[in-house]
């Protein structure tokens, strides 16, 4: 494991535990020390951003998979509402920095609220869909069991996630919620949540591949047999590889039926 990836998993653990500790401000309060968190989990992002930057870069290249098209998706629309969130934080700065004149009004709270709810779940499903060498790990460790692990993950998740009631949060609605009463109960209840969508990211990114491989299976019976391809699969490269057995848009939209697409020949 290379330095950088080192801090890239410190810089992704810090980010993690600053946001459960952000986020459970209505049972520690203290505006000054949540100010201060929120200036160092801004600052990780930053430097998230910089040490993926080549992620961006390579948007307009390659093969548009609908894996690709999905895991893109969660993550820019990630980005844009962490955007959110800090504008909505620095609209509230009023009440901890005398130099920023923004006063505090119940919209910026709110939308506040609602953009910390929402980051929350879509980090999670950013981690569960690239947490590649993380699942390898843990299907090696547990074996045939691992899935039994993993559905009951989602269970106790489903439960905090009800219990919650961050389905209010998550729906800009402004609803008295009955919060666990301490500190402990209350991060217990998040790192649920987080466990919830991290292995339905991860789920979800099975399903496109054992889709993949059923729709490219039923194309290889249905064509006559070509000529012999001299270069194999197992001679390219890891993302040539990769991209050569996941799902295109073109793909899937022809095994929906969707007139949009073109027709395989």
């Amino acid at each position: 494991m290379t330095r950088k990836s080192i801090l890239k998993m410190l810089v992704d653990a810090g980010i993690l535990a600053l946001m459960l500790g952000l986020i459970s401000y209505p049972l520690t309060r203290g505006l000054w020390r949540h100010a201060m968190m929120g200036c160092g989990f801004a600052s990780l992002v930053l430097i998230h951003q910089a040490l993926n930057g080549w992620w961006y870069r390579g948007l307009r290249e390659g093969r548009w998979t609908l894996r690709r098209f999905v895991q893109s998706a969660v993550s820019l629309i990630l980005v844009a509402d962490v955007i959110v969130l800090v504008t909505s934080a620095v609209l509230l700065a009023g009440e901890v920095f005398s130099f920023a004149r923004f006063p505090m009004t119940n919209w910026a709270r709110s939308l506040h609220v609602t953009a910390t709810a929402w980051a929350l779940v879509l980090a999670s499903l950013h981690l569960g869909m690239h947490g590649d060498a993380f699942w390898q790990r843990f299907r090696t460790l547990f074996g045939v069991y691992a899935r039994c692990f993993m559905f009951t993950g989602m269970l106790i998740g489903a439960a905090c996630f009800v219990q919650s009631e961050m389905i209010w949060d998550l729906m800009h609605e402004d609803e008295m919620k009955l919060l666990p009463e301490t500190f402990y109960e209350f991060t217990g209840q998040r790192l649920g949540i987080v466990m919830l969508f991290c292995i339905a990211g991860r789920f979800l990114t099975q399903w496109f591949q054992a889709r993949s491989r059923r729709l490219r299976a039923g194309r290889r019976r249905a064509a006559p047999a070509a000529a012999p391809v001299h270069r194999t699969a197992a001679s390219r490269s890891g993302p040539e590889q990769s991209a050569a057995h996941d799902l295109t848009l073109e793909d899937f939209l022809c095994a929906q039926g969707h007139p949009a697409a073109k027709k395989p020949p």
